[in-house]
C-alpha cells in the first residue's frame, strides 16, 4: 500500500526540535483524494493514534476510516507511529520528513498546523510548549511525499522486474524501497494542491502516466498558443477599425473666410 510521509519547510528562529508536543494525544488534520473517483473530502478530517479500528480481513488498522462520499469507496489511513521525527534546525528552511501515513484508496493532499506544538531554544534548552501553529507565522510550508513500486525498474540502461509495494522517498531524492531497499524507479509525477500557502505536493511513481500526461499538457498548451495568436490578430483588426472610425467622427477643422 502507498506510504505517504508529510514534510514540513519552516524558518525556525532560536529554537529547534519542532515536534507535536504529545504524540499520543495529537491530532494529524488532513484532507484526502479518493483514488477512485478523485473527490477531495470537504471537511478536515483527523488521524489519532488513539482512535484506532481493527479493519477486515486482518487489514491491520486505520486511524481513519471512512467512505467516499460520491462514490462510496473505503478509504483509511494509519499513522506510522515509528516514523515521527522532529524538524531540525539544522535543515533550517529545507523539506524534512515528521511523519509517515499508510492509505488504502485515499491520498493526503493537505494538512493543518493547528495547535499542540512544541520546540526547544537552541541555547538554553527551554522548552517552548502549547505553540499555536494556526497562522503558520514563521513555519512555512507543507508536502506529503509518496511513491510505490510499478512493477518494474531500470538498473544500468535495462528494465528489471521488481514487485515491492513499500516504496518511499527520502529527502536524498532517492527512491528506497522499505523491504528490499531498491533505489531506482522509472520516474515520477507531481500534483499541486490548490491550497496557495501550504505548497502541499505529492509525487507518485510511474513513467508512462507521467509521459501522458506532459504530452496531454503540450498539446494544451500547443492550442492555448495558437488561441492567443488568433485573439492578438482579432484585436489588431479591431483597433485598425476604431482607429478608422475615429478618423470619421472627428470634427471637420474650423475654415475662416475673408472678404479681399
Amino acid at each position: 500500500m502507498p506510504i505517504f510521509a508529510l514534510e514540513i519547510k519552516a524558518n525556525l528562529v532560536g529554537v529547534t526540535d519542532l515536534r507535536p508536543e504529545d504524540y499520543e494525544n495529537f491530532r494529524w488534520y488532513l484532507k484526502l483524494k479518493c483514488t477512485q473517483c478523485g473527490e477531495v473530502t470537504e471537511n478536515w478530517v483527523y488521524a489519532d493514534i488513539t482512535e484506532a479500528q481493527e479493519l477486515s480481513k486482518g487489514h491491520g488498522i486505520g486511524h481513519i476510516v471512512g467512505k467516499c462520499s460520491f462514490c462510496a469507496r473505503q478509504n483509511t489511513v494509519e499513522i506510522l507511529t515509528d516514523s515521527y521525527k522532529s524538524y531540525s534546525v539544522e535543515k533550517n528552511e529545507q523539506f524534512q520528513p515528521i511523519v509517515r501515513f499508510e492509505c488504502r484508496g485515499a491520498e493526503p493532499v493537505d494538512f493543518d498546523f493547528r495547535v499542540g506544538w512544541r520546540a526547544e531554544g537552541i541555547e538554553s534548552s527551554t522548552v517552548f510548549e502549547d505553540i499555536d501553529l494556526n497562522e503558520k507565522d514563521g513555519y512555512g510550508n507543507q508536502r506529503f511525499l509518496a511513491a510505490e513500486c510499478v512493477g518494474e525498474r531500470r538498473a544500468e540502461g535495462k528494465a528489471s522486474s521488481h514487485s515491492c509495494e513499500n516504496l518511499l522517498k527520502e529527502p536524498s531524492d532517492v527512491y528506497i524501497c522499505k523491504n528490499c531497499s531498491s533505489d531506482e524507479m522509472v520516474g515520477y509525477g507531481s500534483l499541486y494542491s490548490t491550497n496557495p500557502f501550504s505548497s502541499t505536493r505529492l509525487e507518485v511513481a510511474g513513467t508512462k502516466e507521467c509521459e501522458e500526461a506532459l504530452l496531454r499538457i503540450e498539446l494544451q498548451l500547443t492550442e492555448f498558443r495558437g488561441a492567443l495568436e488568433r485573439l492578438a490578430a482579432m484585436m489588431k483588426t479591431i483597433e485598425e477599425k476604431l482607429k478608422f472610425c475615429s478618423a470619421l467622427t472627428a470634427p471637420l477643422p474650423k475654415m475662416i473666410f475673408q472678404s479681399l
